[in-house]
């Protein structure tokens, strides 16, 4: 047993923090200029596989450690660049055309795993070392935001202050509502919690009272939001929510298709939520009409 390696293979095969190898020969015939973007494209494909690291990660490392609360947690660095084997060189994504905002969610990600290394019996998880750590995690907030959804996930969200809730959401940084919404909610699941329930109402439209204010809501919080609400109601069969939701799943475009965008992250997630509000709740009299609507939609 002492010679088996294969875990600290998986590690290292998990390594995200250092530029990967580029190990390709330039040919006689291909120009200096032809080489970079060689590279370049061969780091582009590279990229996938980098970028998909931080979800496996987070599966190796889950509930593996009891962070010290004087201390920040460190998040492994996701390392978009090359070097090339050859002469040593760095190469990076700039002669070629990539996504625009391609690492978004793979930093979201990386945060996410980061944050599903703490044990949900940990101590001393609060408010002051939630935020503590925002100081140094990440580029743009991003991989803070991932790390706040993680805490929800393992329910340390229930820690976190109302005054820092708020000062989280009135920044409106789209990733950090989207990580605090559906943390809060995972930590609120099934509760059918009136503060959460509120919360929530303000980025879902069909929630709020037929004379409250439109609200400019960003549409993947929207999308967070409405997933929240399957989490907070899961399993309570709620008749008001699931109507909700139903209506949400085949909502129209609106005038001058204003509802347009996305429509089908949207549509997925209140039909997700739906799911998740009647989980193992068929029969009841107050669902009866939910298979029908349900197959006109189909």
């Amino acid at each position: 047993f002492n010679k088996d390696h294969r875990v600290a293979e998986v590690k290292r095969l998990l390594n995200s923090s250092k530029p990967v190898k580029i190990a390709i020969v330039q040919r006689p015939e291909v120009s200096d200029h032809e080489f970079i973007e060689e590279q370049e494209r061969h780091l582009h494909a590279l990229c996938s596989r980098t970028m998909a690291l931080p979800v496996a990660r987070g599966m190796f490392t889950l509930r593996t450690s009891t962070p010290i609360v004087t201390e920040q947690l460190p998040i492994p660095r996701l390392c978009l660049t090359g070097k090339a084997a050859m002469r040593g060189t760095t190469v990076e994504l700039s002669h070629i055309d990539v996504p625009p905002n391609m690492n978004l969610w793979p930093l979201f990600h990386n945060g996410v795993a980061a944050g599903l290394r703490i044990h949900p019996d940990a101590s001393n998880i609060d408010s002051t070392w939630i935020v503590y750590n925002k100081q140094q995690q990440g580029e743009f907030g991003i991989e803070h935001s991932g790390f706040l959804m993680a805490l929800g996930l393992n329910g340390h969200l229930k820690n976190l202050a109302p005054f820092s809730m708020y000062e989280y959401l009135v920044e409106c940084h789209e990733a950090t509502n989207v990580g605090l919404l559906l943390g809060l909610s995972a930590t609120h699941r099934g509760t059918m919690d009136v503060s959460m329930t509120k919360l929530l109402s303000l980025h879902v439209e069909t929630l709020l009272p037929p004379t409250s204010i439109e609200l400019n809501v960003q549409q993947n919080v929207q999308v967070a939001a409405l997933m929240g609400v399957g989490l907070v109601y899961e399993g309570t069969a709620h008749r008001h929510i699931s109507h909700a939701l139903m209506s949400e799943i085949g909502r129209p475009p609106g005038p001058e298709m204003k509802n347009c965008v996305d429509r089908e992250s949207y549509s997925l997630a209140a039909g997700l939520a739906l799911g998740l509000v009647v989980l193992g709740k068929g029969g009841g009299a107050d669902l009866a009409s939910i298979p029908d609507t349900l197959h006109y939609y189909m």
